[in-house]
């Protein structure tokens, strides 16, 4: 009887150290992380090279959201399925604006996710009033900028699979020496162009721990989900809103131009979740020709 005892509290024991272990953990990231588009990771030192090209369209998602908005996180599990479905050839780009995007004084939303006066520079152009909303290659439909999440995925298809009007590749450096990062971007033009074209280029970090706003129990905790993993986070525009130009007036096939620009990271930021999205656009009614991502660093 003894022995009965002793096994039924070693049973009883087992099981609540089982229930507490999966009571207790977290939950994986549901979103993953983008594929690059194009890497070309150097140390300066080691000279390690990794480059993967991709000759095919890569269109820019600018997802806009907040923290505080309650139907975000329905957006950002689109997001997360079209980059399951297209692969390299999407950029997502988590942009934070708006009323929704504002820092409280106090309490659980007082982290700013947002790039000022950046993101308002671009929404007094878009007029997103409706969060989430969303910018496909920052081309008009039907008249407007501004695309719903249920409706991004045709979008997307509907562009996808034709030829890019240019290439770009990024390159990322770290100086061992001075200890700062370079990033490179080399556009070359697959057809013959005029007009006035710019090339953008953002820092974005994945797995930002913060809280958000959720209506959806399907997603998470309501109404917050305390340790929500924010992606795709708009971090900086390293060369100003609108950009650099790098081609004027005529544009002749295969006219390639190159960049280059130091970074300035935050202390903040985790270098290991930083990636380079780069973009060239036509500056006369900002349609995206193609988009390009590289991680910071290559892991």
């Amino acid at each position: 009887m003894k022995n009965i005892i002793k096994i039924s509290k070693l049973l009883l024991l087992t099981l609540v150290i089982a229930f507490s272990f999966f009571a207790c953990s977290k939950i994986d990231e549901p979103y993953k992380k983008q594929q690059s588009v194009i890497i070309d990771t150097t140390g300066v030192l080691t000279g390690n090279t990794i480059t993967d090209t991709i000759d095919k369209r890569v269109v820019l998602l600018e997802d806009y959201t907040g923290h505080t908005c309650v139907n975000c996180p329905k957006a950002h599990v689109k997001a997360h399925e079209l980059l399951q479905k297209y692969g390299n050839q999407l950029v997502v780009l988590a942009v934070h604006q708006g009323t929704f995007a504002a820092p409280a004084s106090s309490g659980d939303y007082t982290y700013d996710f947002r790039v000022l006066p950046t993101v308002d520079e671009w929404n007094a152009v878009w007029s997103i009033t409706g969060y989430p909303a969303g910018l496909i290659n920052r081309t008009k439909y039907n008249g407007s900028f501004v695309n719903a999440y249920g409706s991004w995925d045709g979008k997307i298809a509907s562009i996808v699979t034709t030829s890019p009007e240019a290439i770009i590749n990024v390159k990322n450096y770290y100086n061992t020496t001075t200890s700062n990062y370079t990033t490179r971007v080399n556009t070359k033009f697959n057809i013959a162009l005029t007009g006035n074209y710019k090339l953008c280029v953002c820092i974005m970090e994945d797995s930002i721990i913060k809280p958000q706003k959720n209506s959806d129990p399907s997603i998470g905790s309501t109404p917050d989900i305390i340790d929500y993993v924010h992606m795709h986070v708009l971090r900086s525009v390293v060369n100003s809103t609108w950009g650099t130009t790098i081609g004027n007036a005529s544009i002749k096939i295969g006219d390639t131009f190159n960049n280059s620009y130091t970074l300035t990271l935050k202390s903040d930021w985790k270098k290991d979740n930083l990636s380079i999205v780069a973009f060239v656009y036509d500056a006369s009614d900002y349609h995206v020709l193609q988009a390009a991502l590289a991680p910071l660093n290559n892991k």
